[in-house]
């Protein structure tokens, strides 16, 4: 196809950007993303946090346990104080290597929920859901920027 002059090149560019730009925010509004840390069983106290990314919102779970199986159960309650769109970063930058972790425990085999660390949930709109835990602060360099990003937010949300 050929273009007679540059207004209309310029034109179908920004068509097709900001058609992109939607596409990659209806998909992360559409996922699920539960994330936070535990401490290992001989915690005593507050040893869980655990926030919610769902439906624009933020919410953060209130009388959390540890993860227990496969998903984290716990009962959660609007966060108001906090912003979706500043925290939305943790869907969009999940690392795609995640999804060929075999058993869920990022660079630690050997592990099992009786250990401490982070705790990554996310559900998809088609009802696929993933979970990912991380206990040592030695993880495969894919992984190592969103851990610090994790950190950074979690810390956010701790001080609000």
């Amino acid at each position: 196809m050929r273009f007679g002059n540059w207004n209309s090149k310029i034109t179908l560019l920004l068509v097709i950007l900001f058609a992109a730009c939607g596409d990659d925010d209806t998909a992360a509004e559409n996922q699920t993303l539960i994330f936070g840390w535990y401490a290992g069983p001989i915690c005593v106290g507050d040893c869980t946090t655990m926030y919610n990314l769902e439906d624009g919102k933020v919410f953060t779970a209130f009388d959390p346990e540890r993860p227990s199986g496969n998903v984290f159960v716990g009962s959660f309650q609007e966060f108001p104080q906090a912003r979706y769109e500043d925290f939305e970063i943790l869907i969009s930058e999940l690392p795609s290597e995640l999804f060929d972790v075999p058993d869920g425990y990022i660079a630690c085999p050997e592990c099992t929920n009786e250990d401490g660390g982070f705790y990554i949930e996310l559900l998809s709109a088609n009802g696929t859901r993933r979970t990912w835990r991380s206990f040592t602060a030695d993880v495969p360099p894919y992984f190592e920027s969103y851990r610090l990003l994790l950190i950074d937010k979690l810390a956010e949300l701790n001080g609000l």
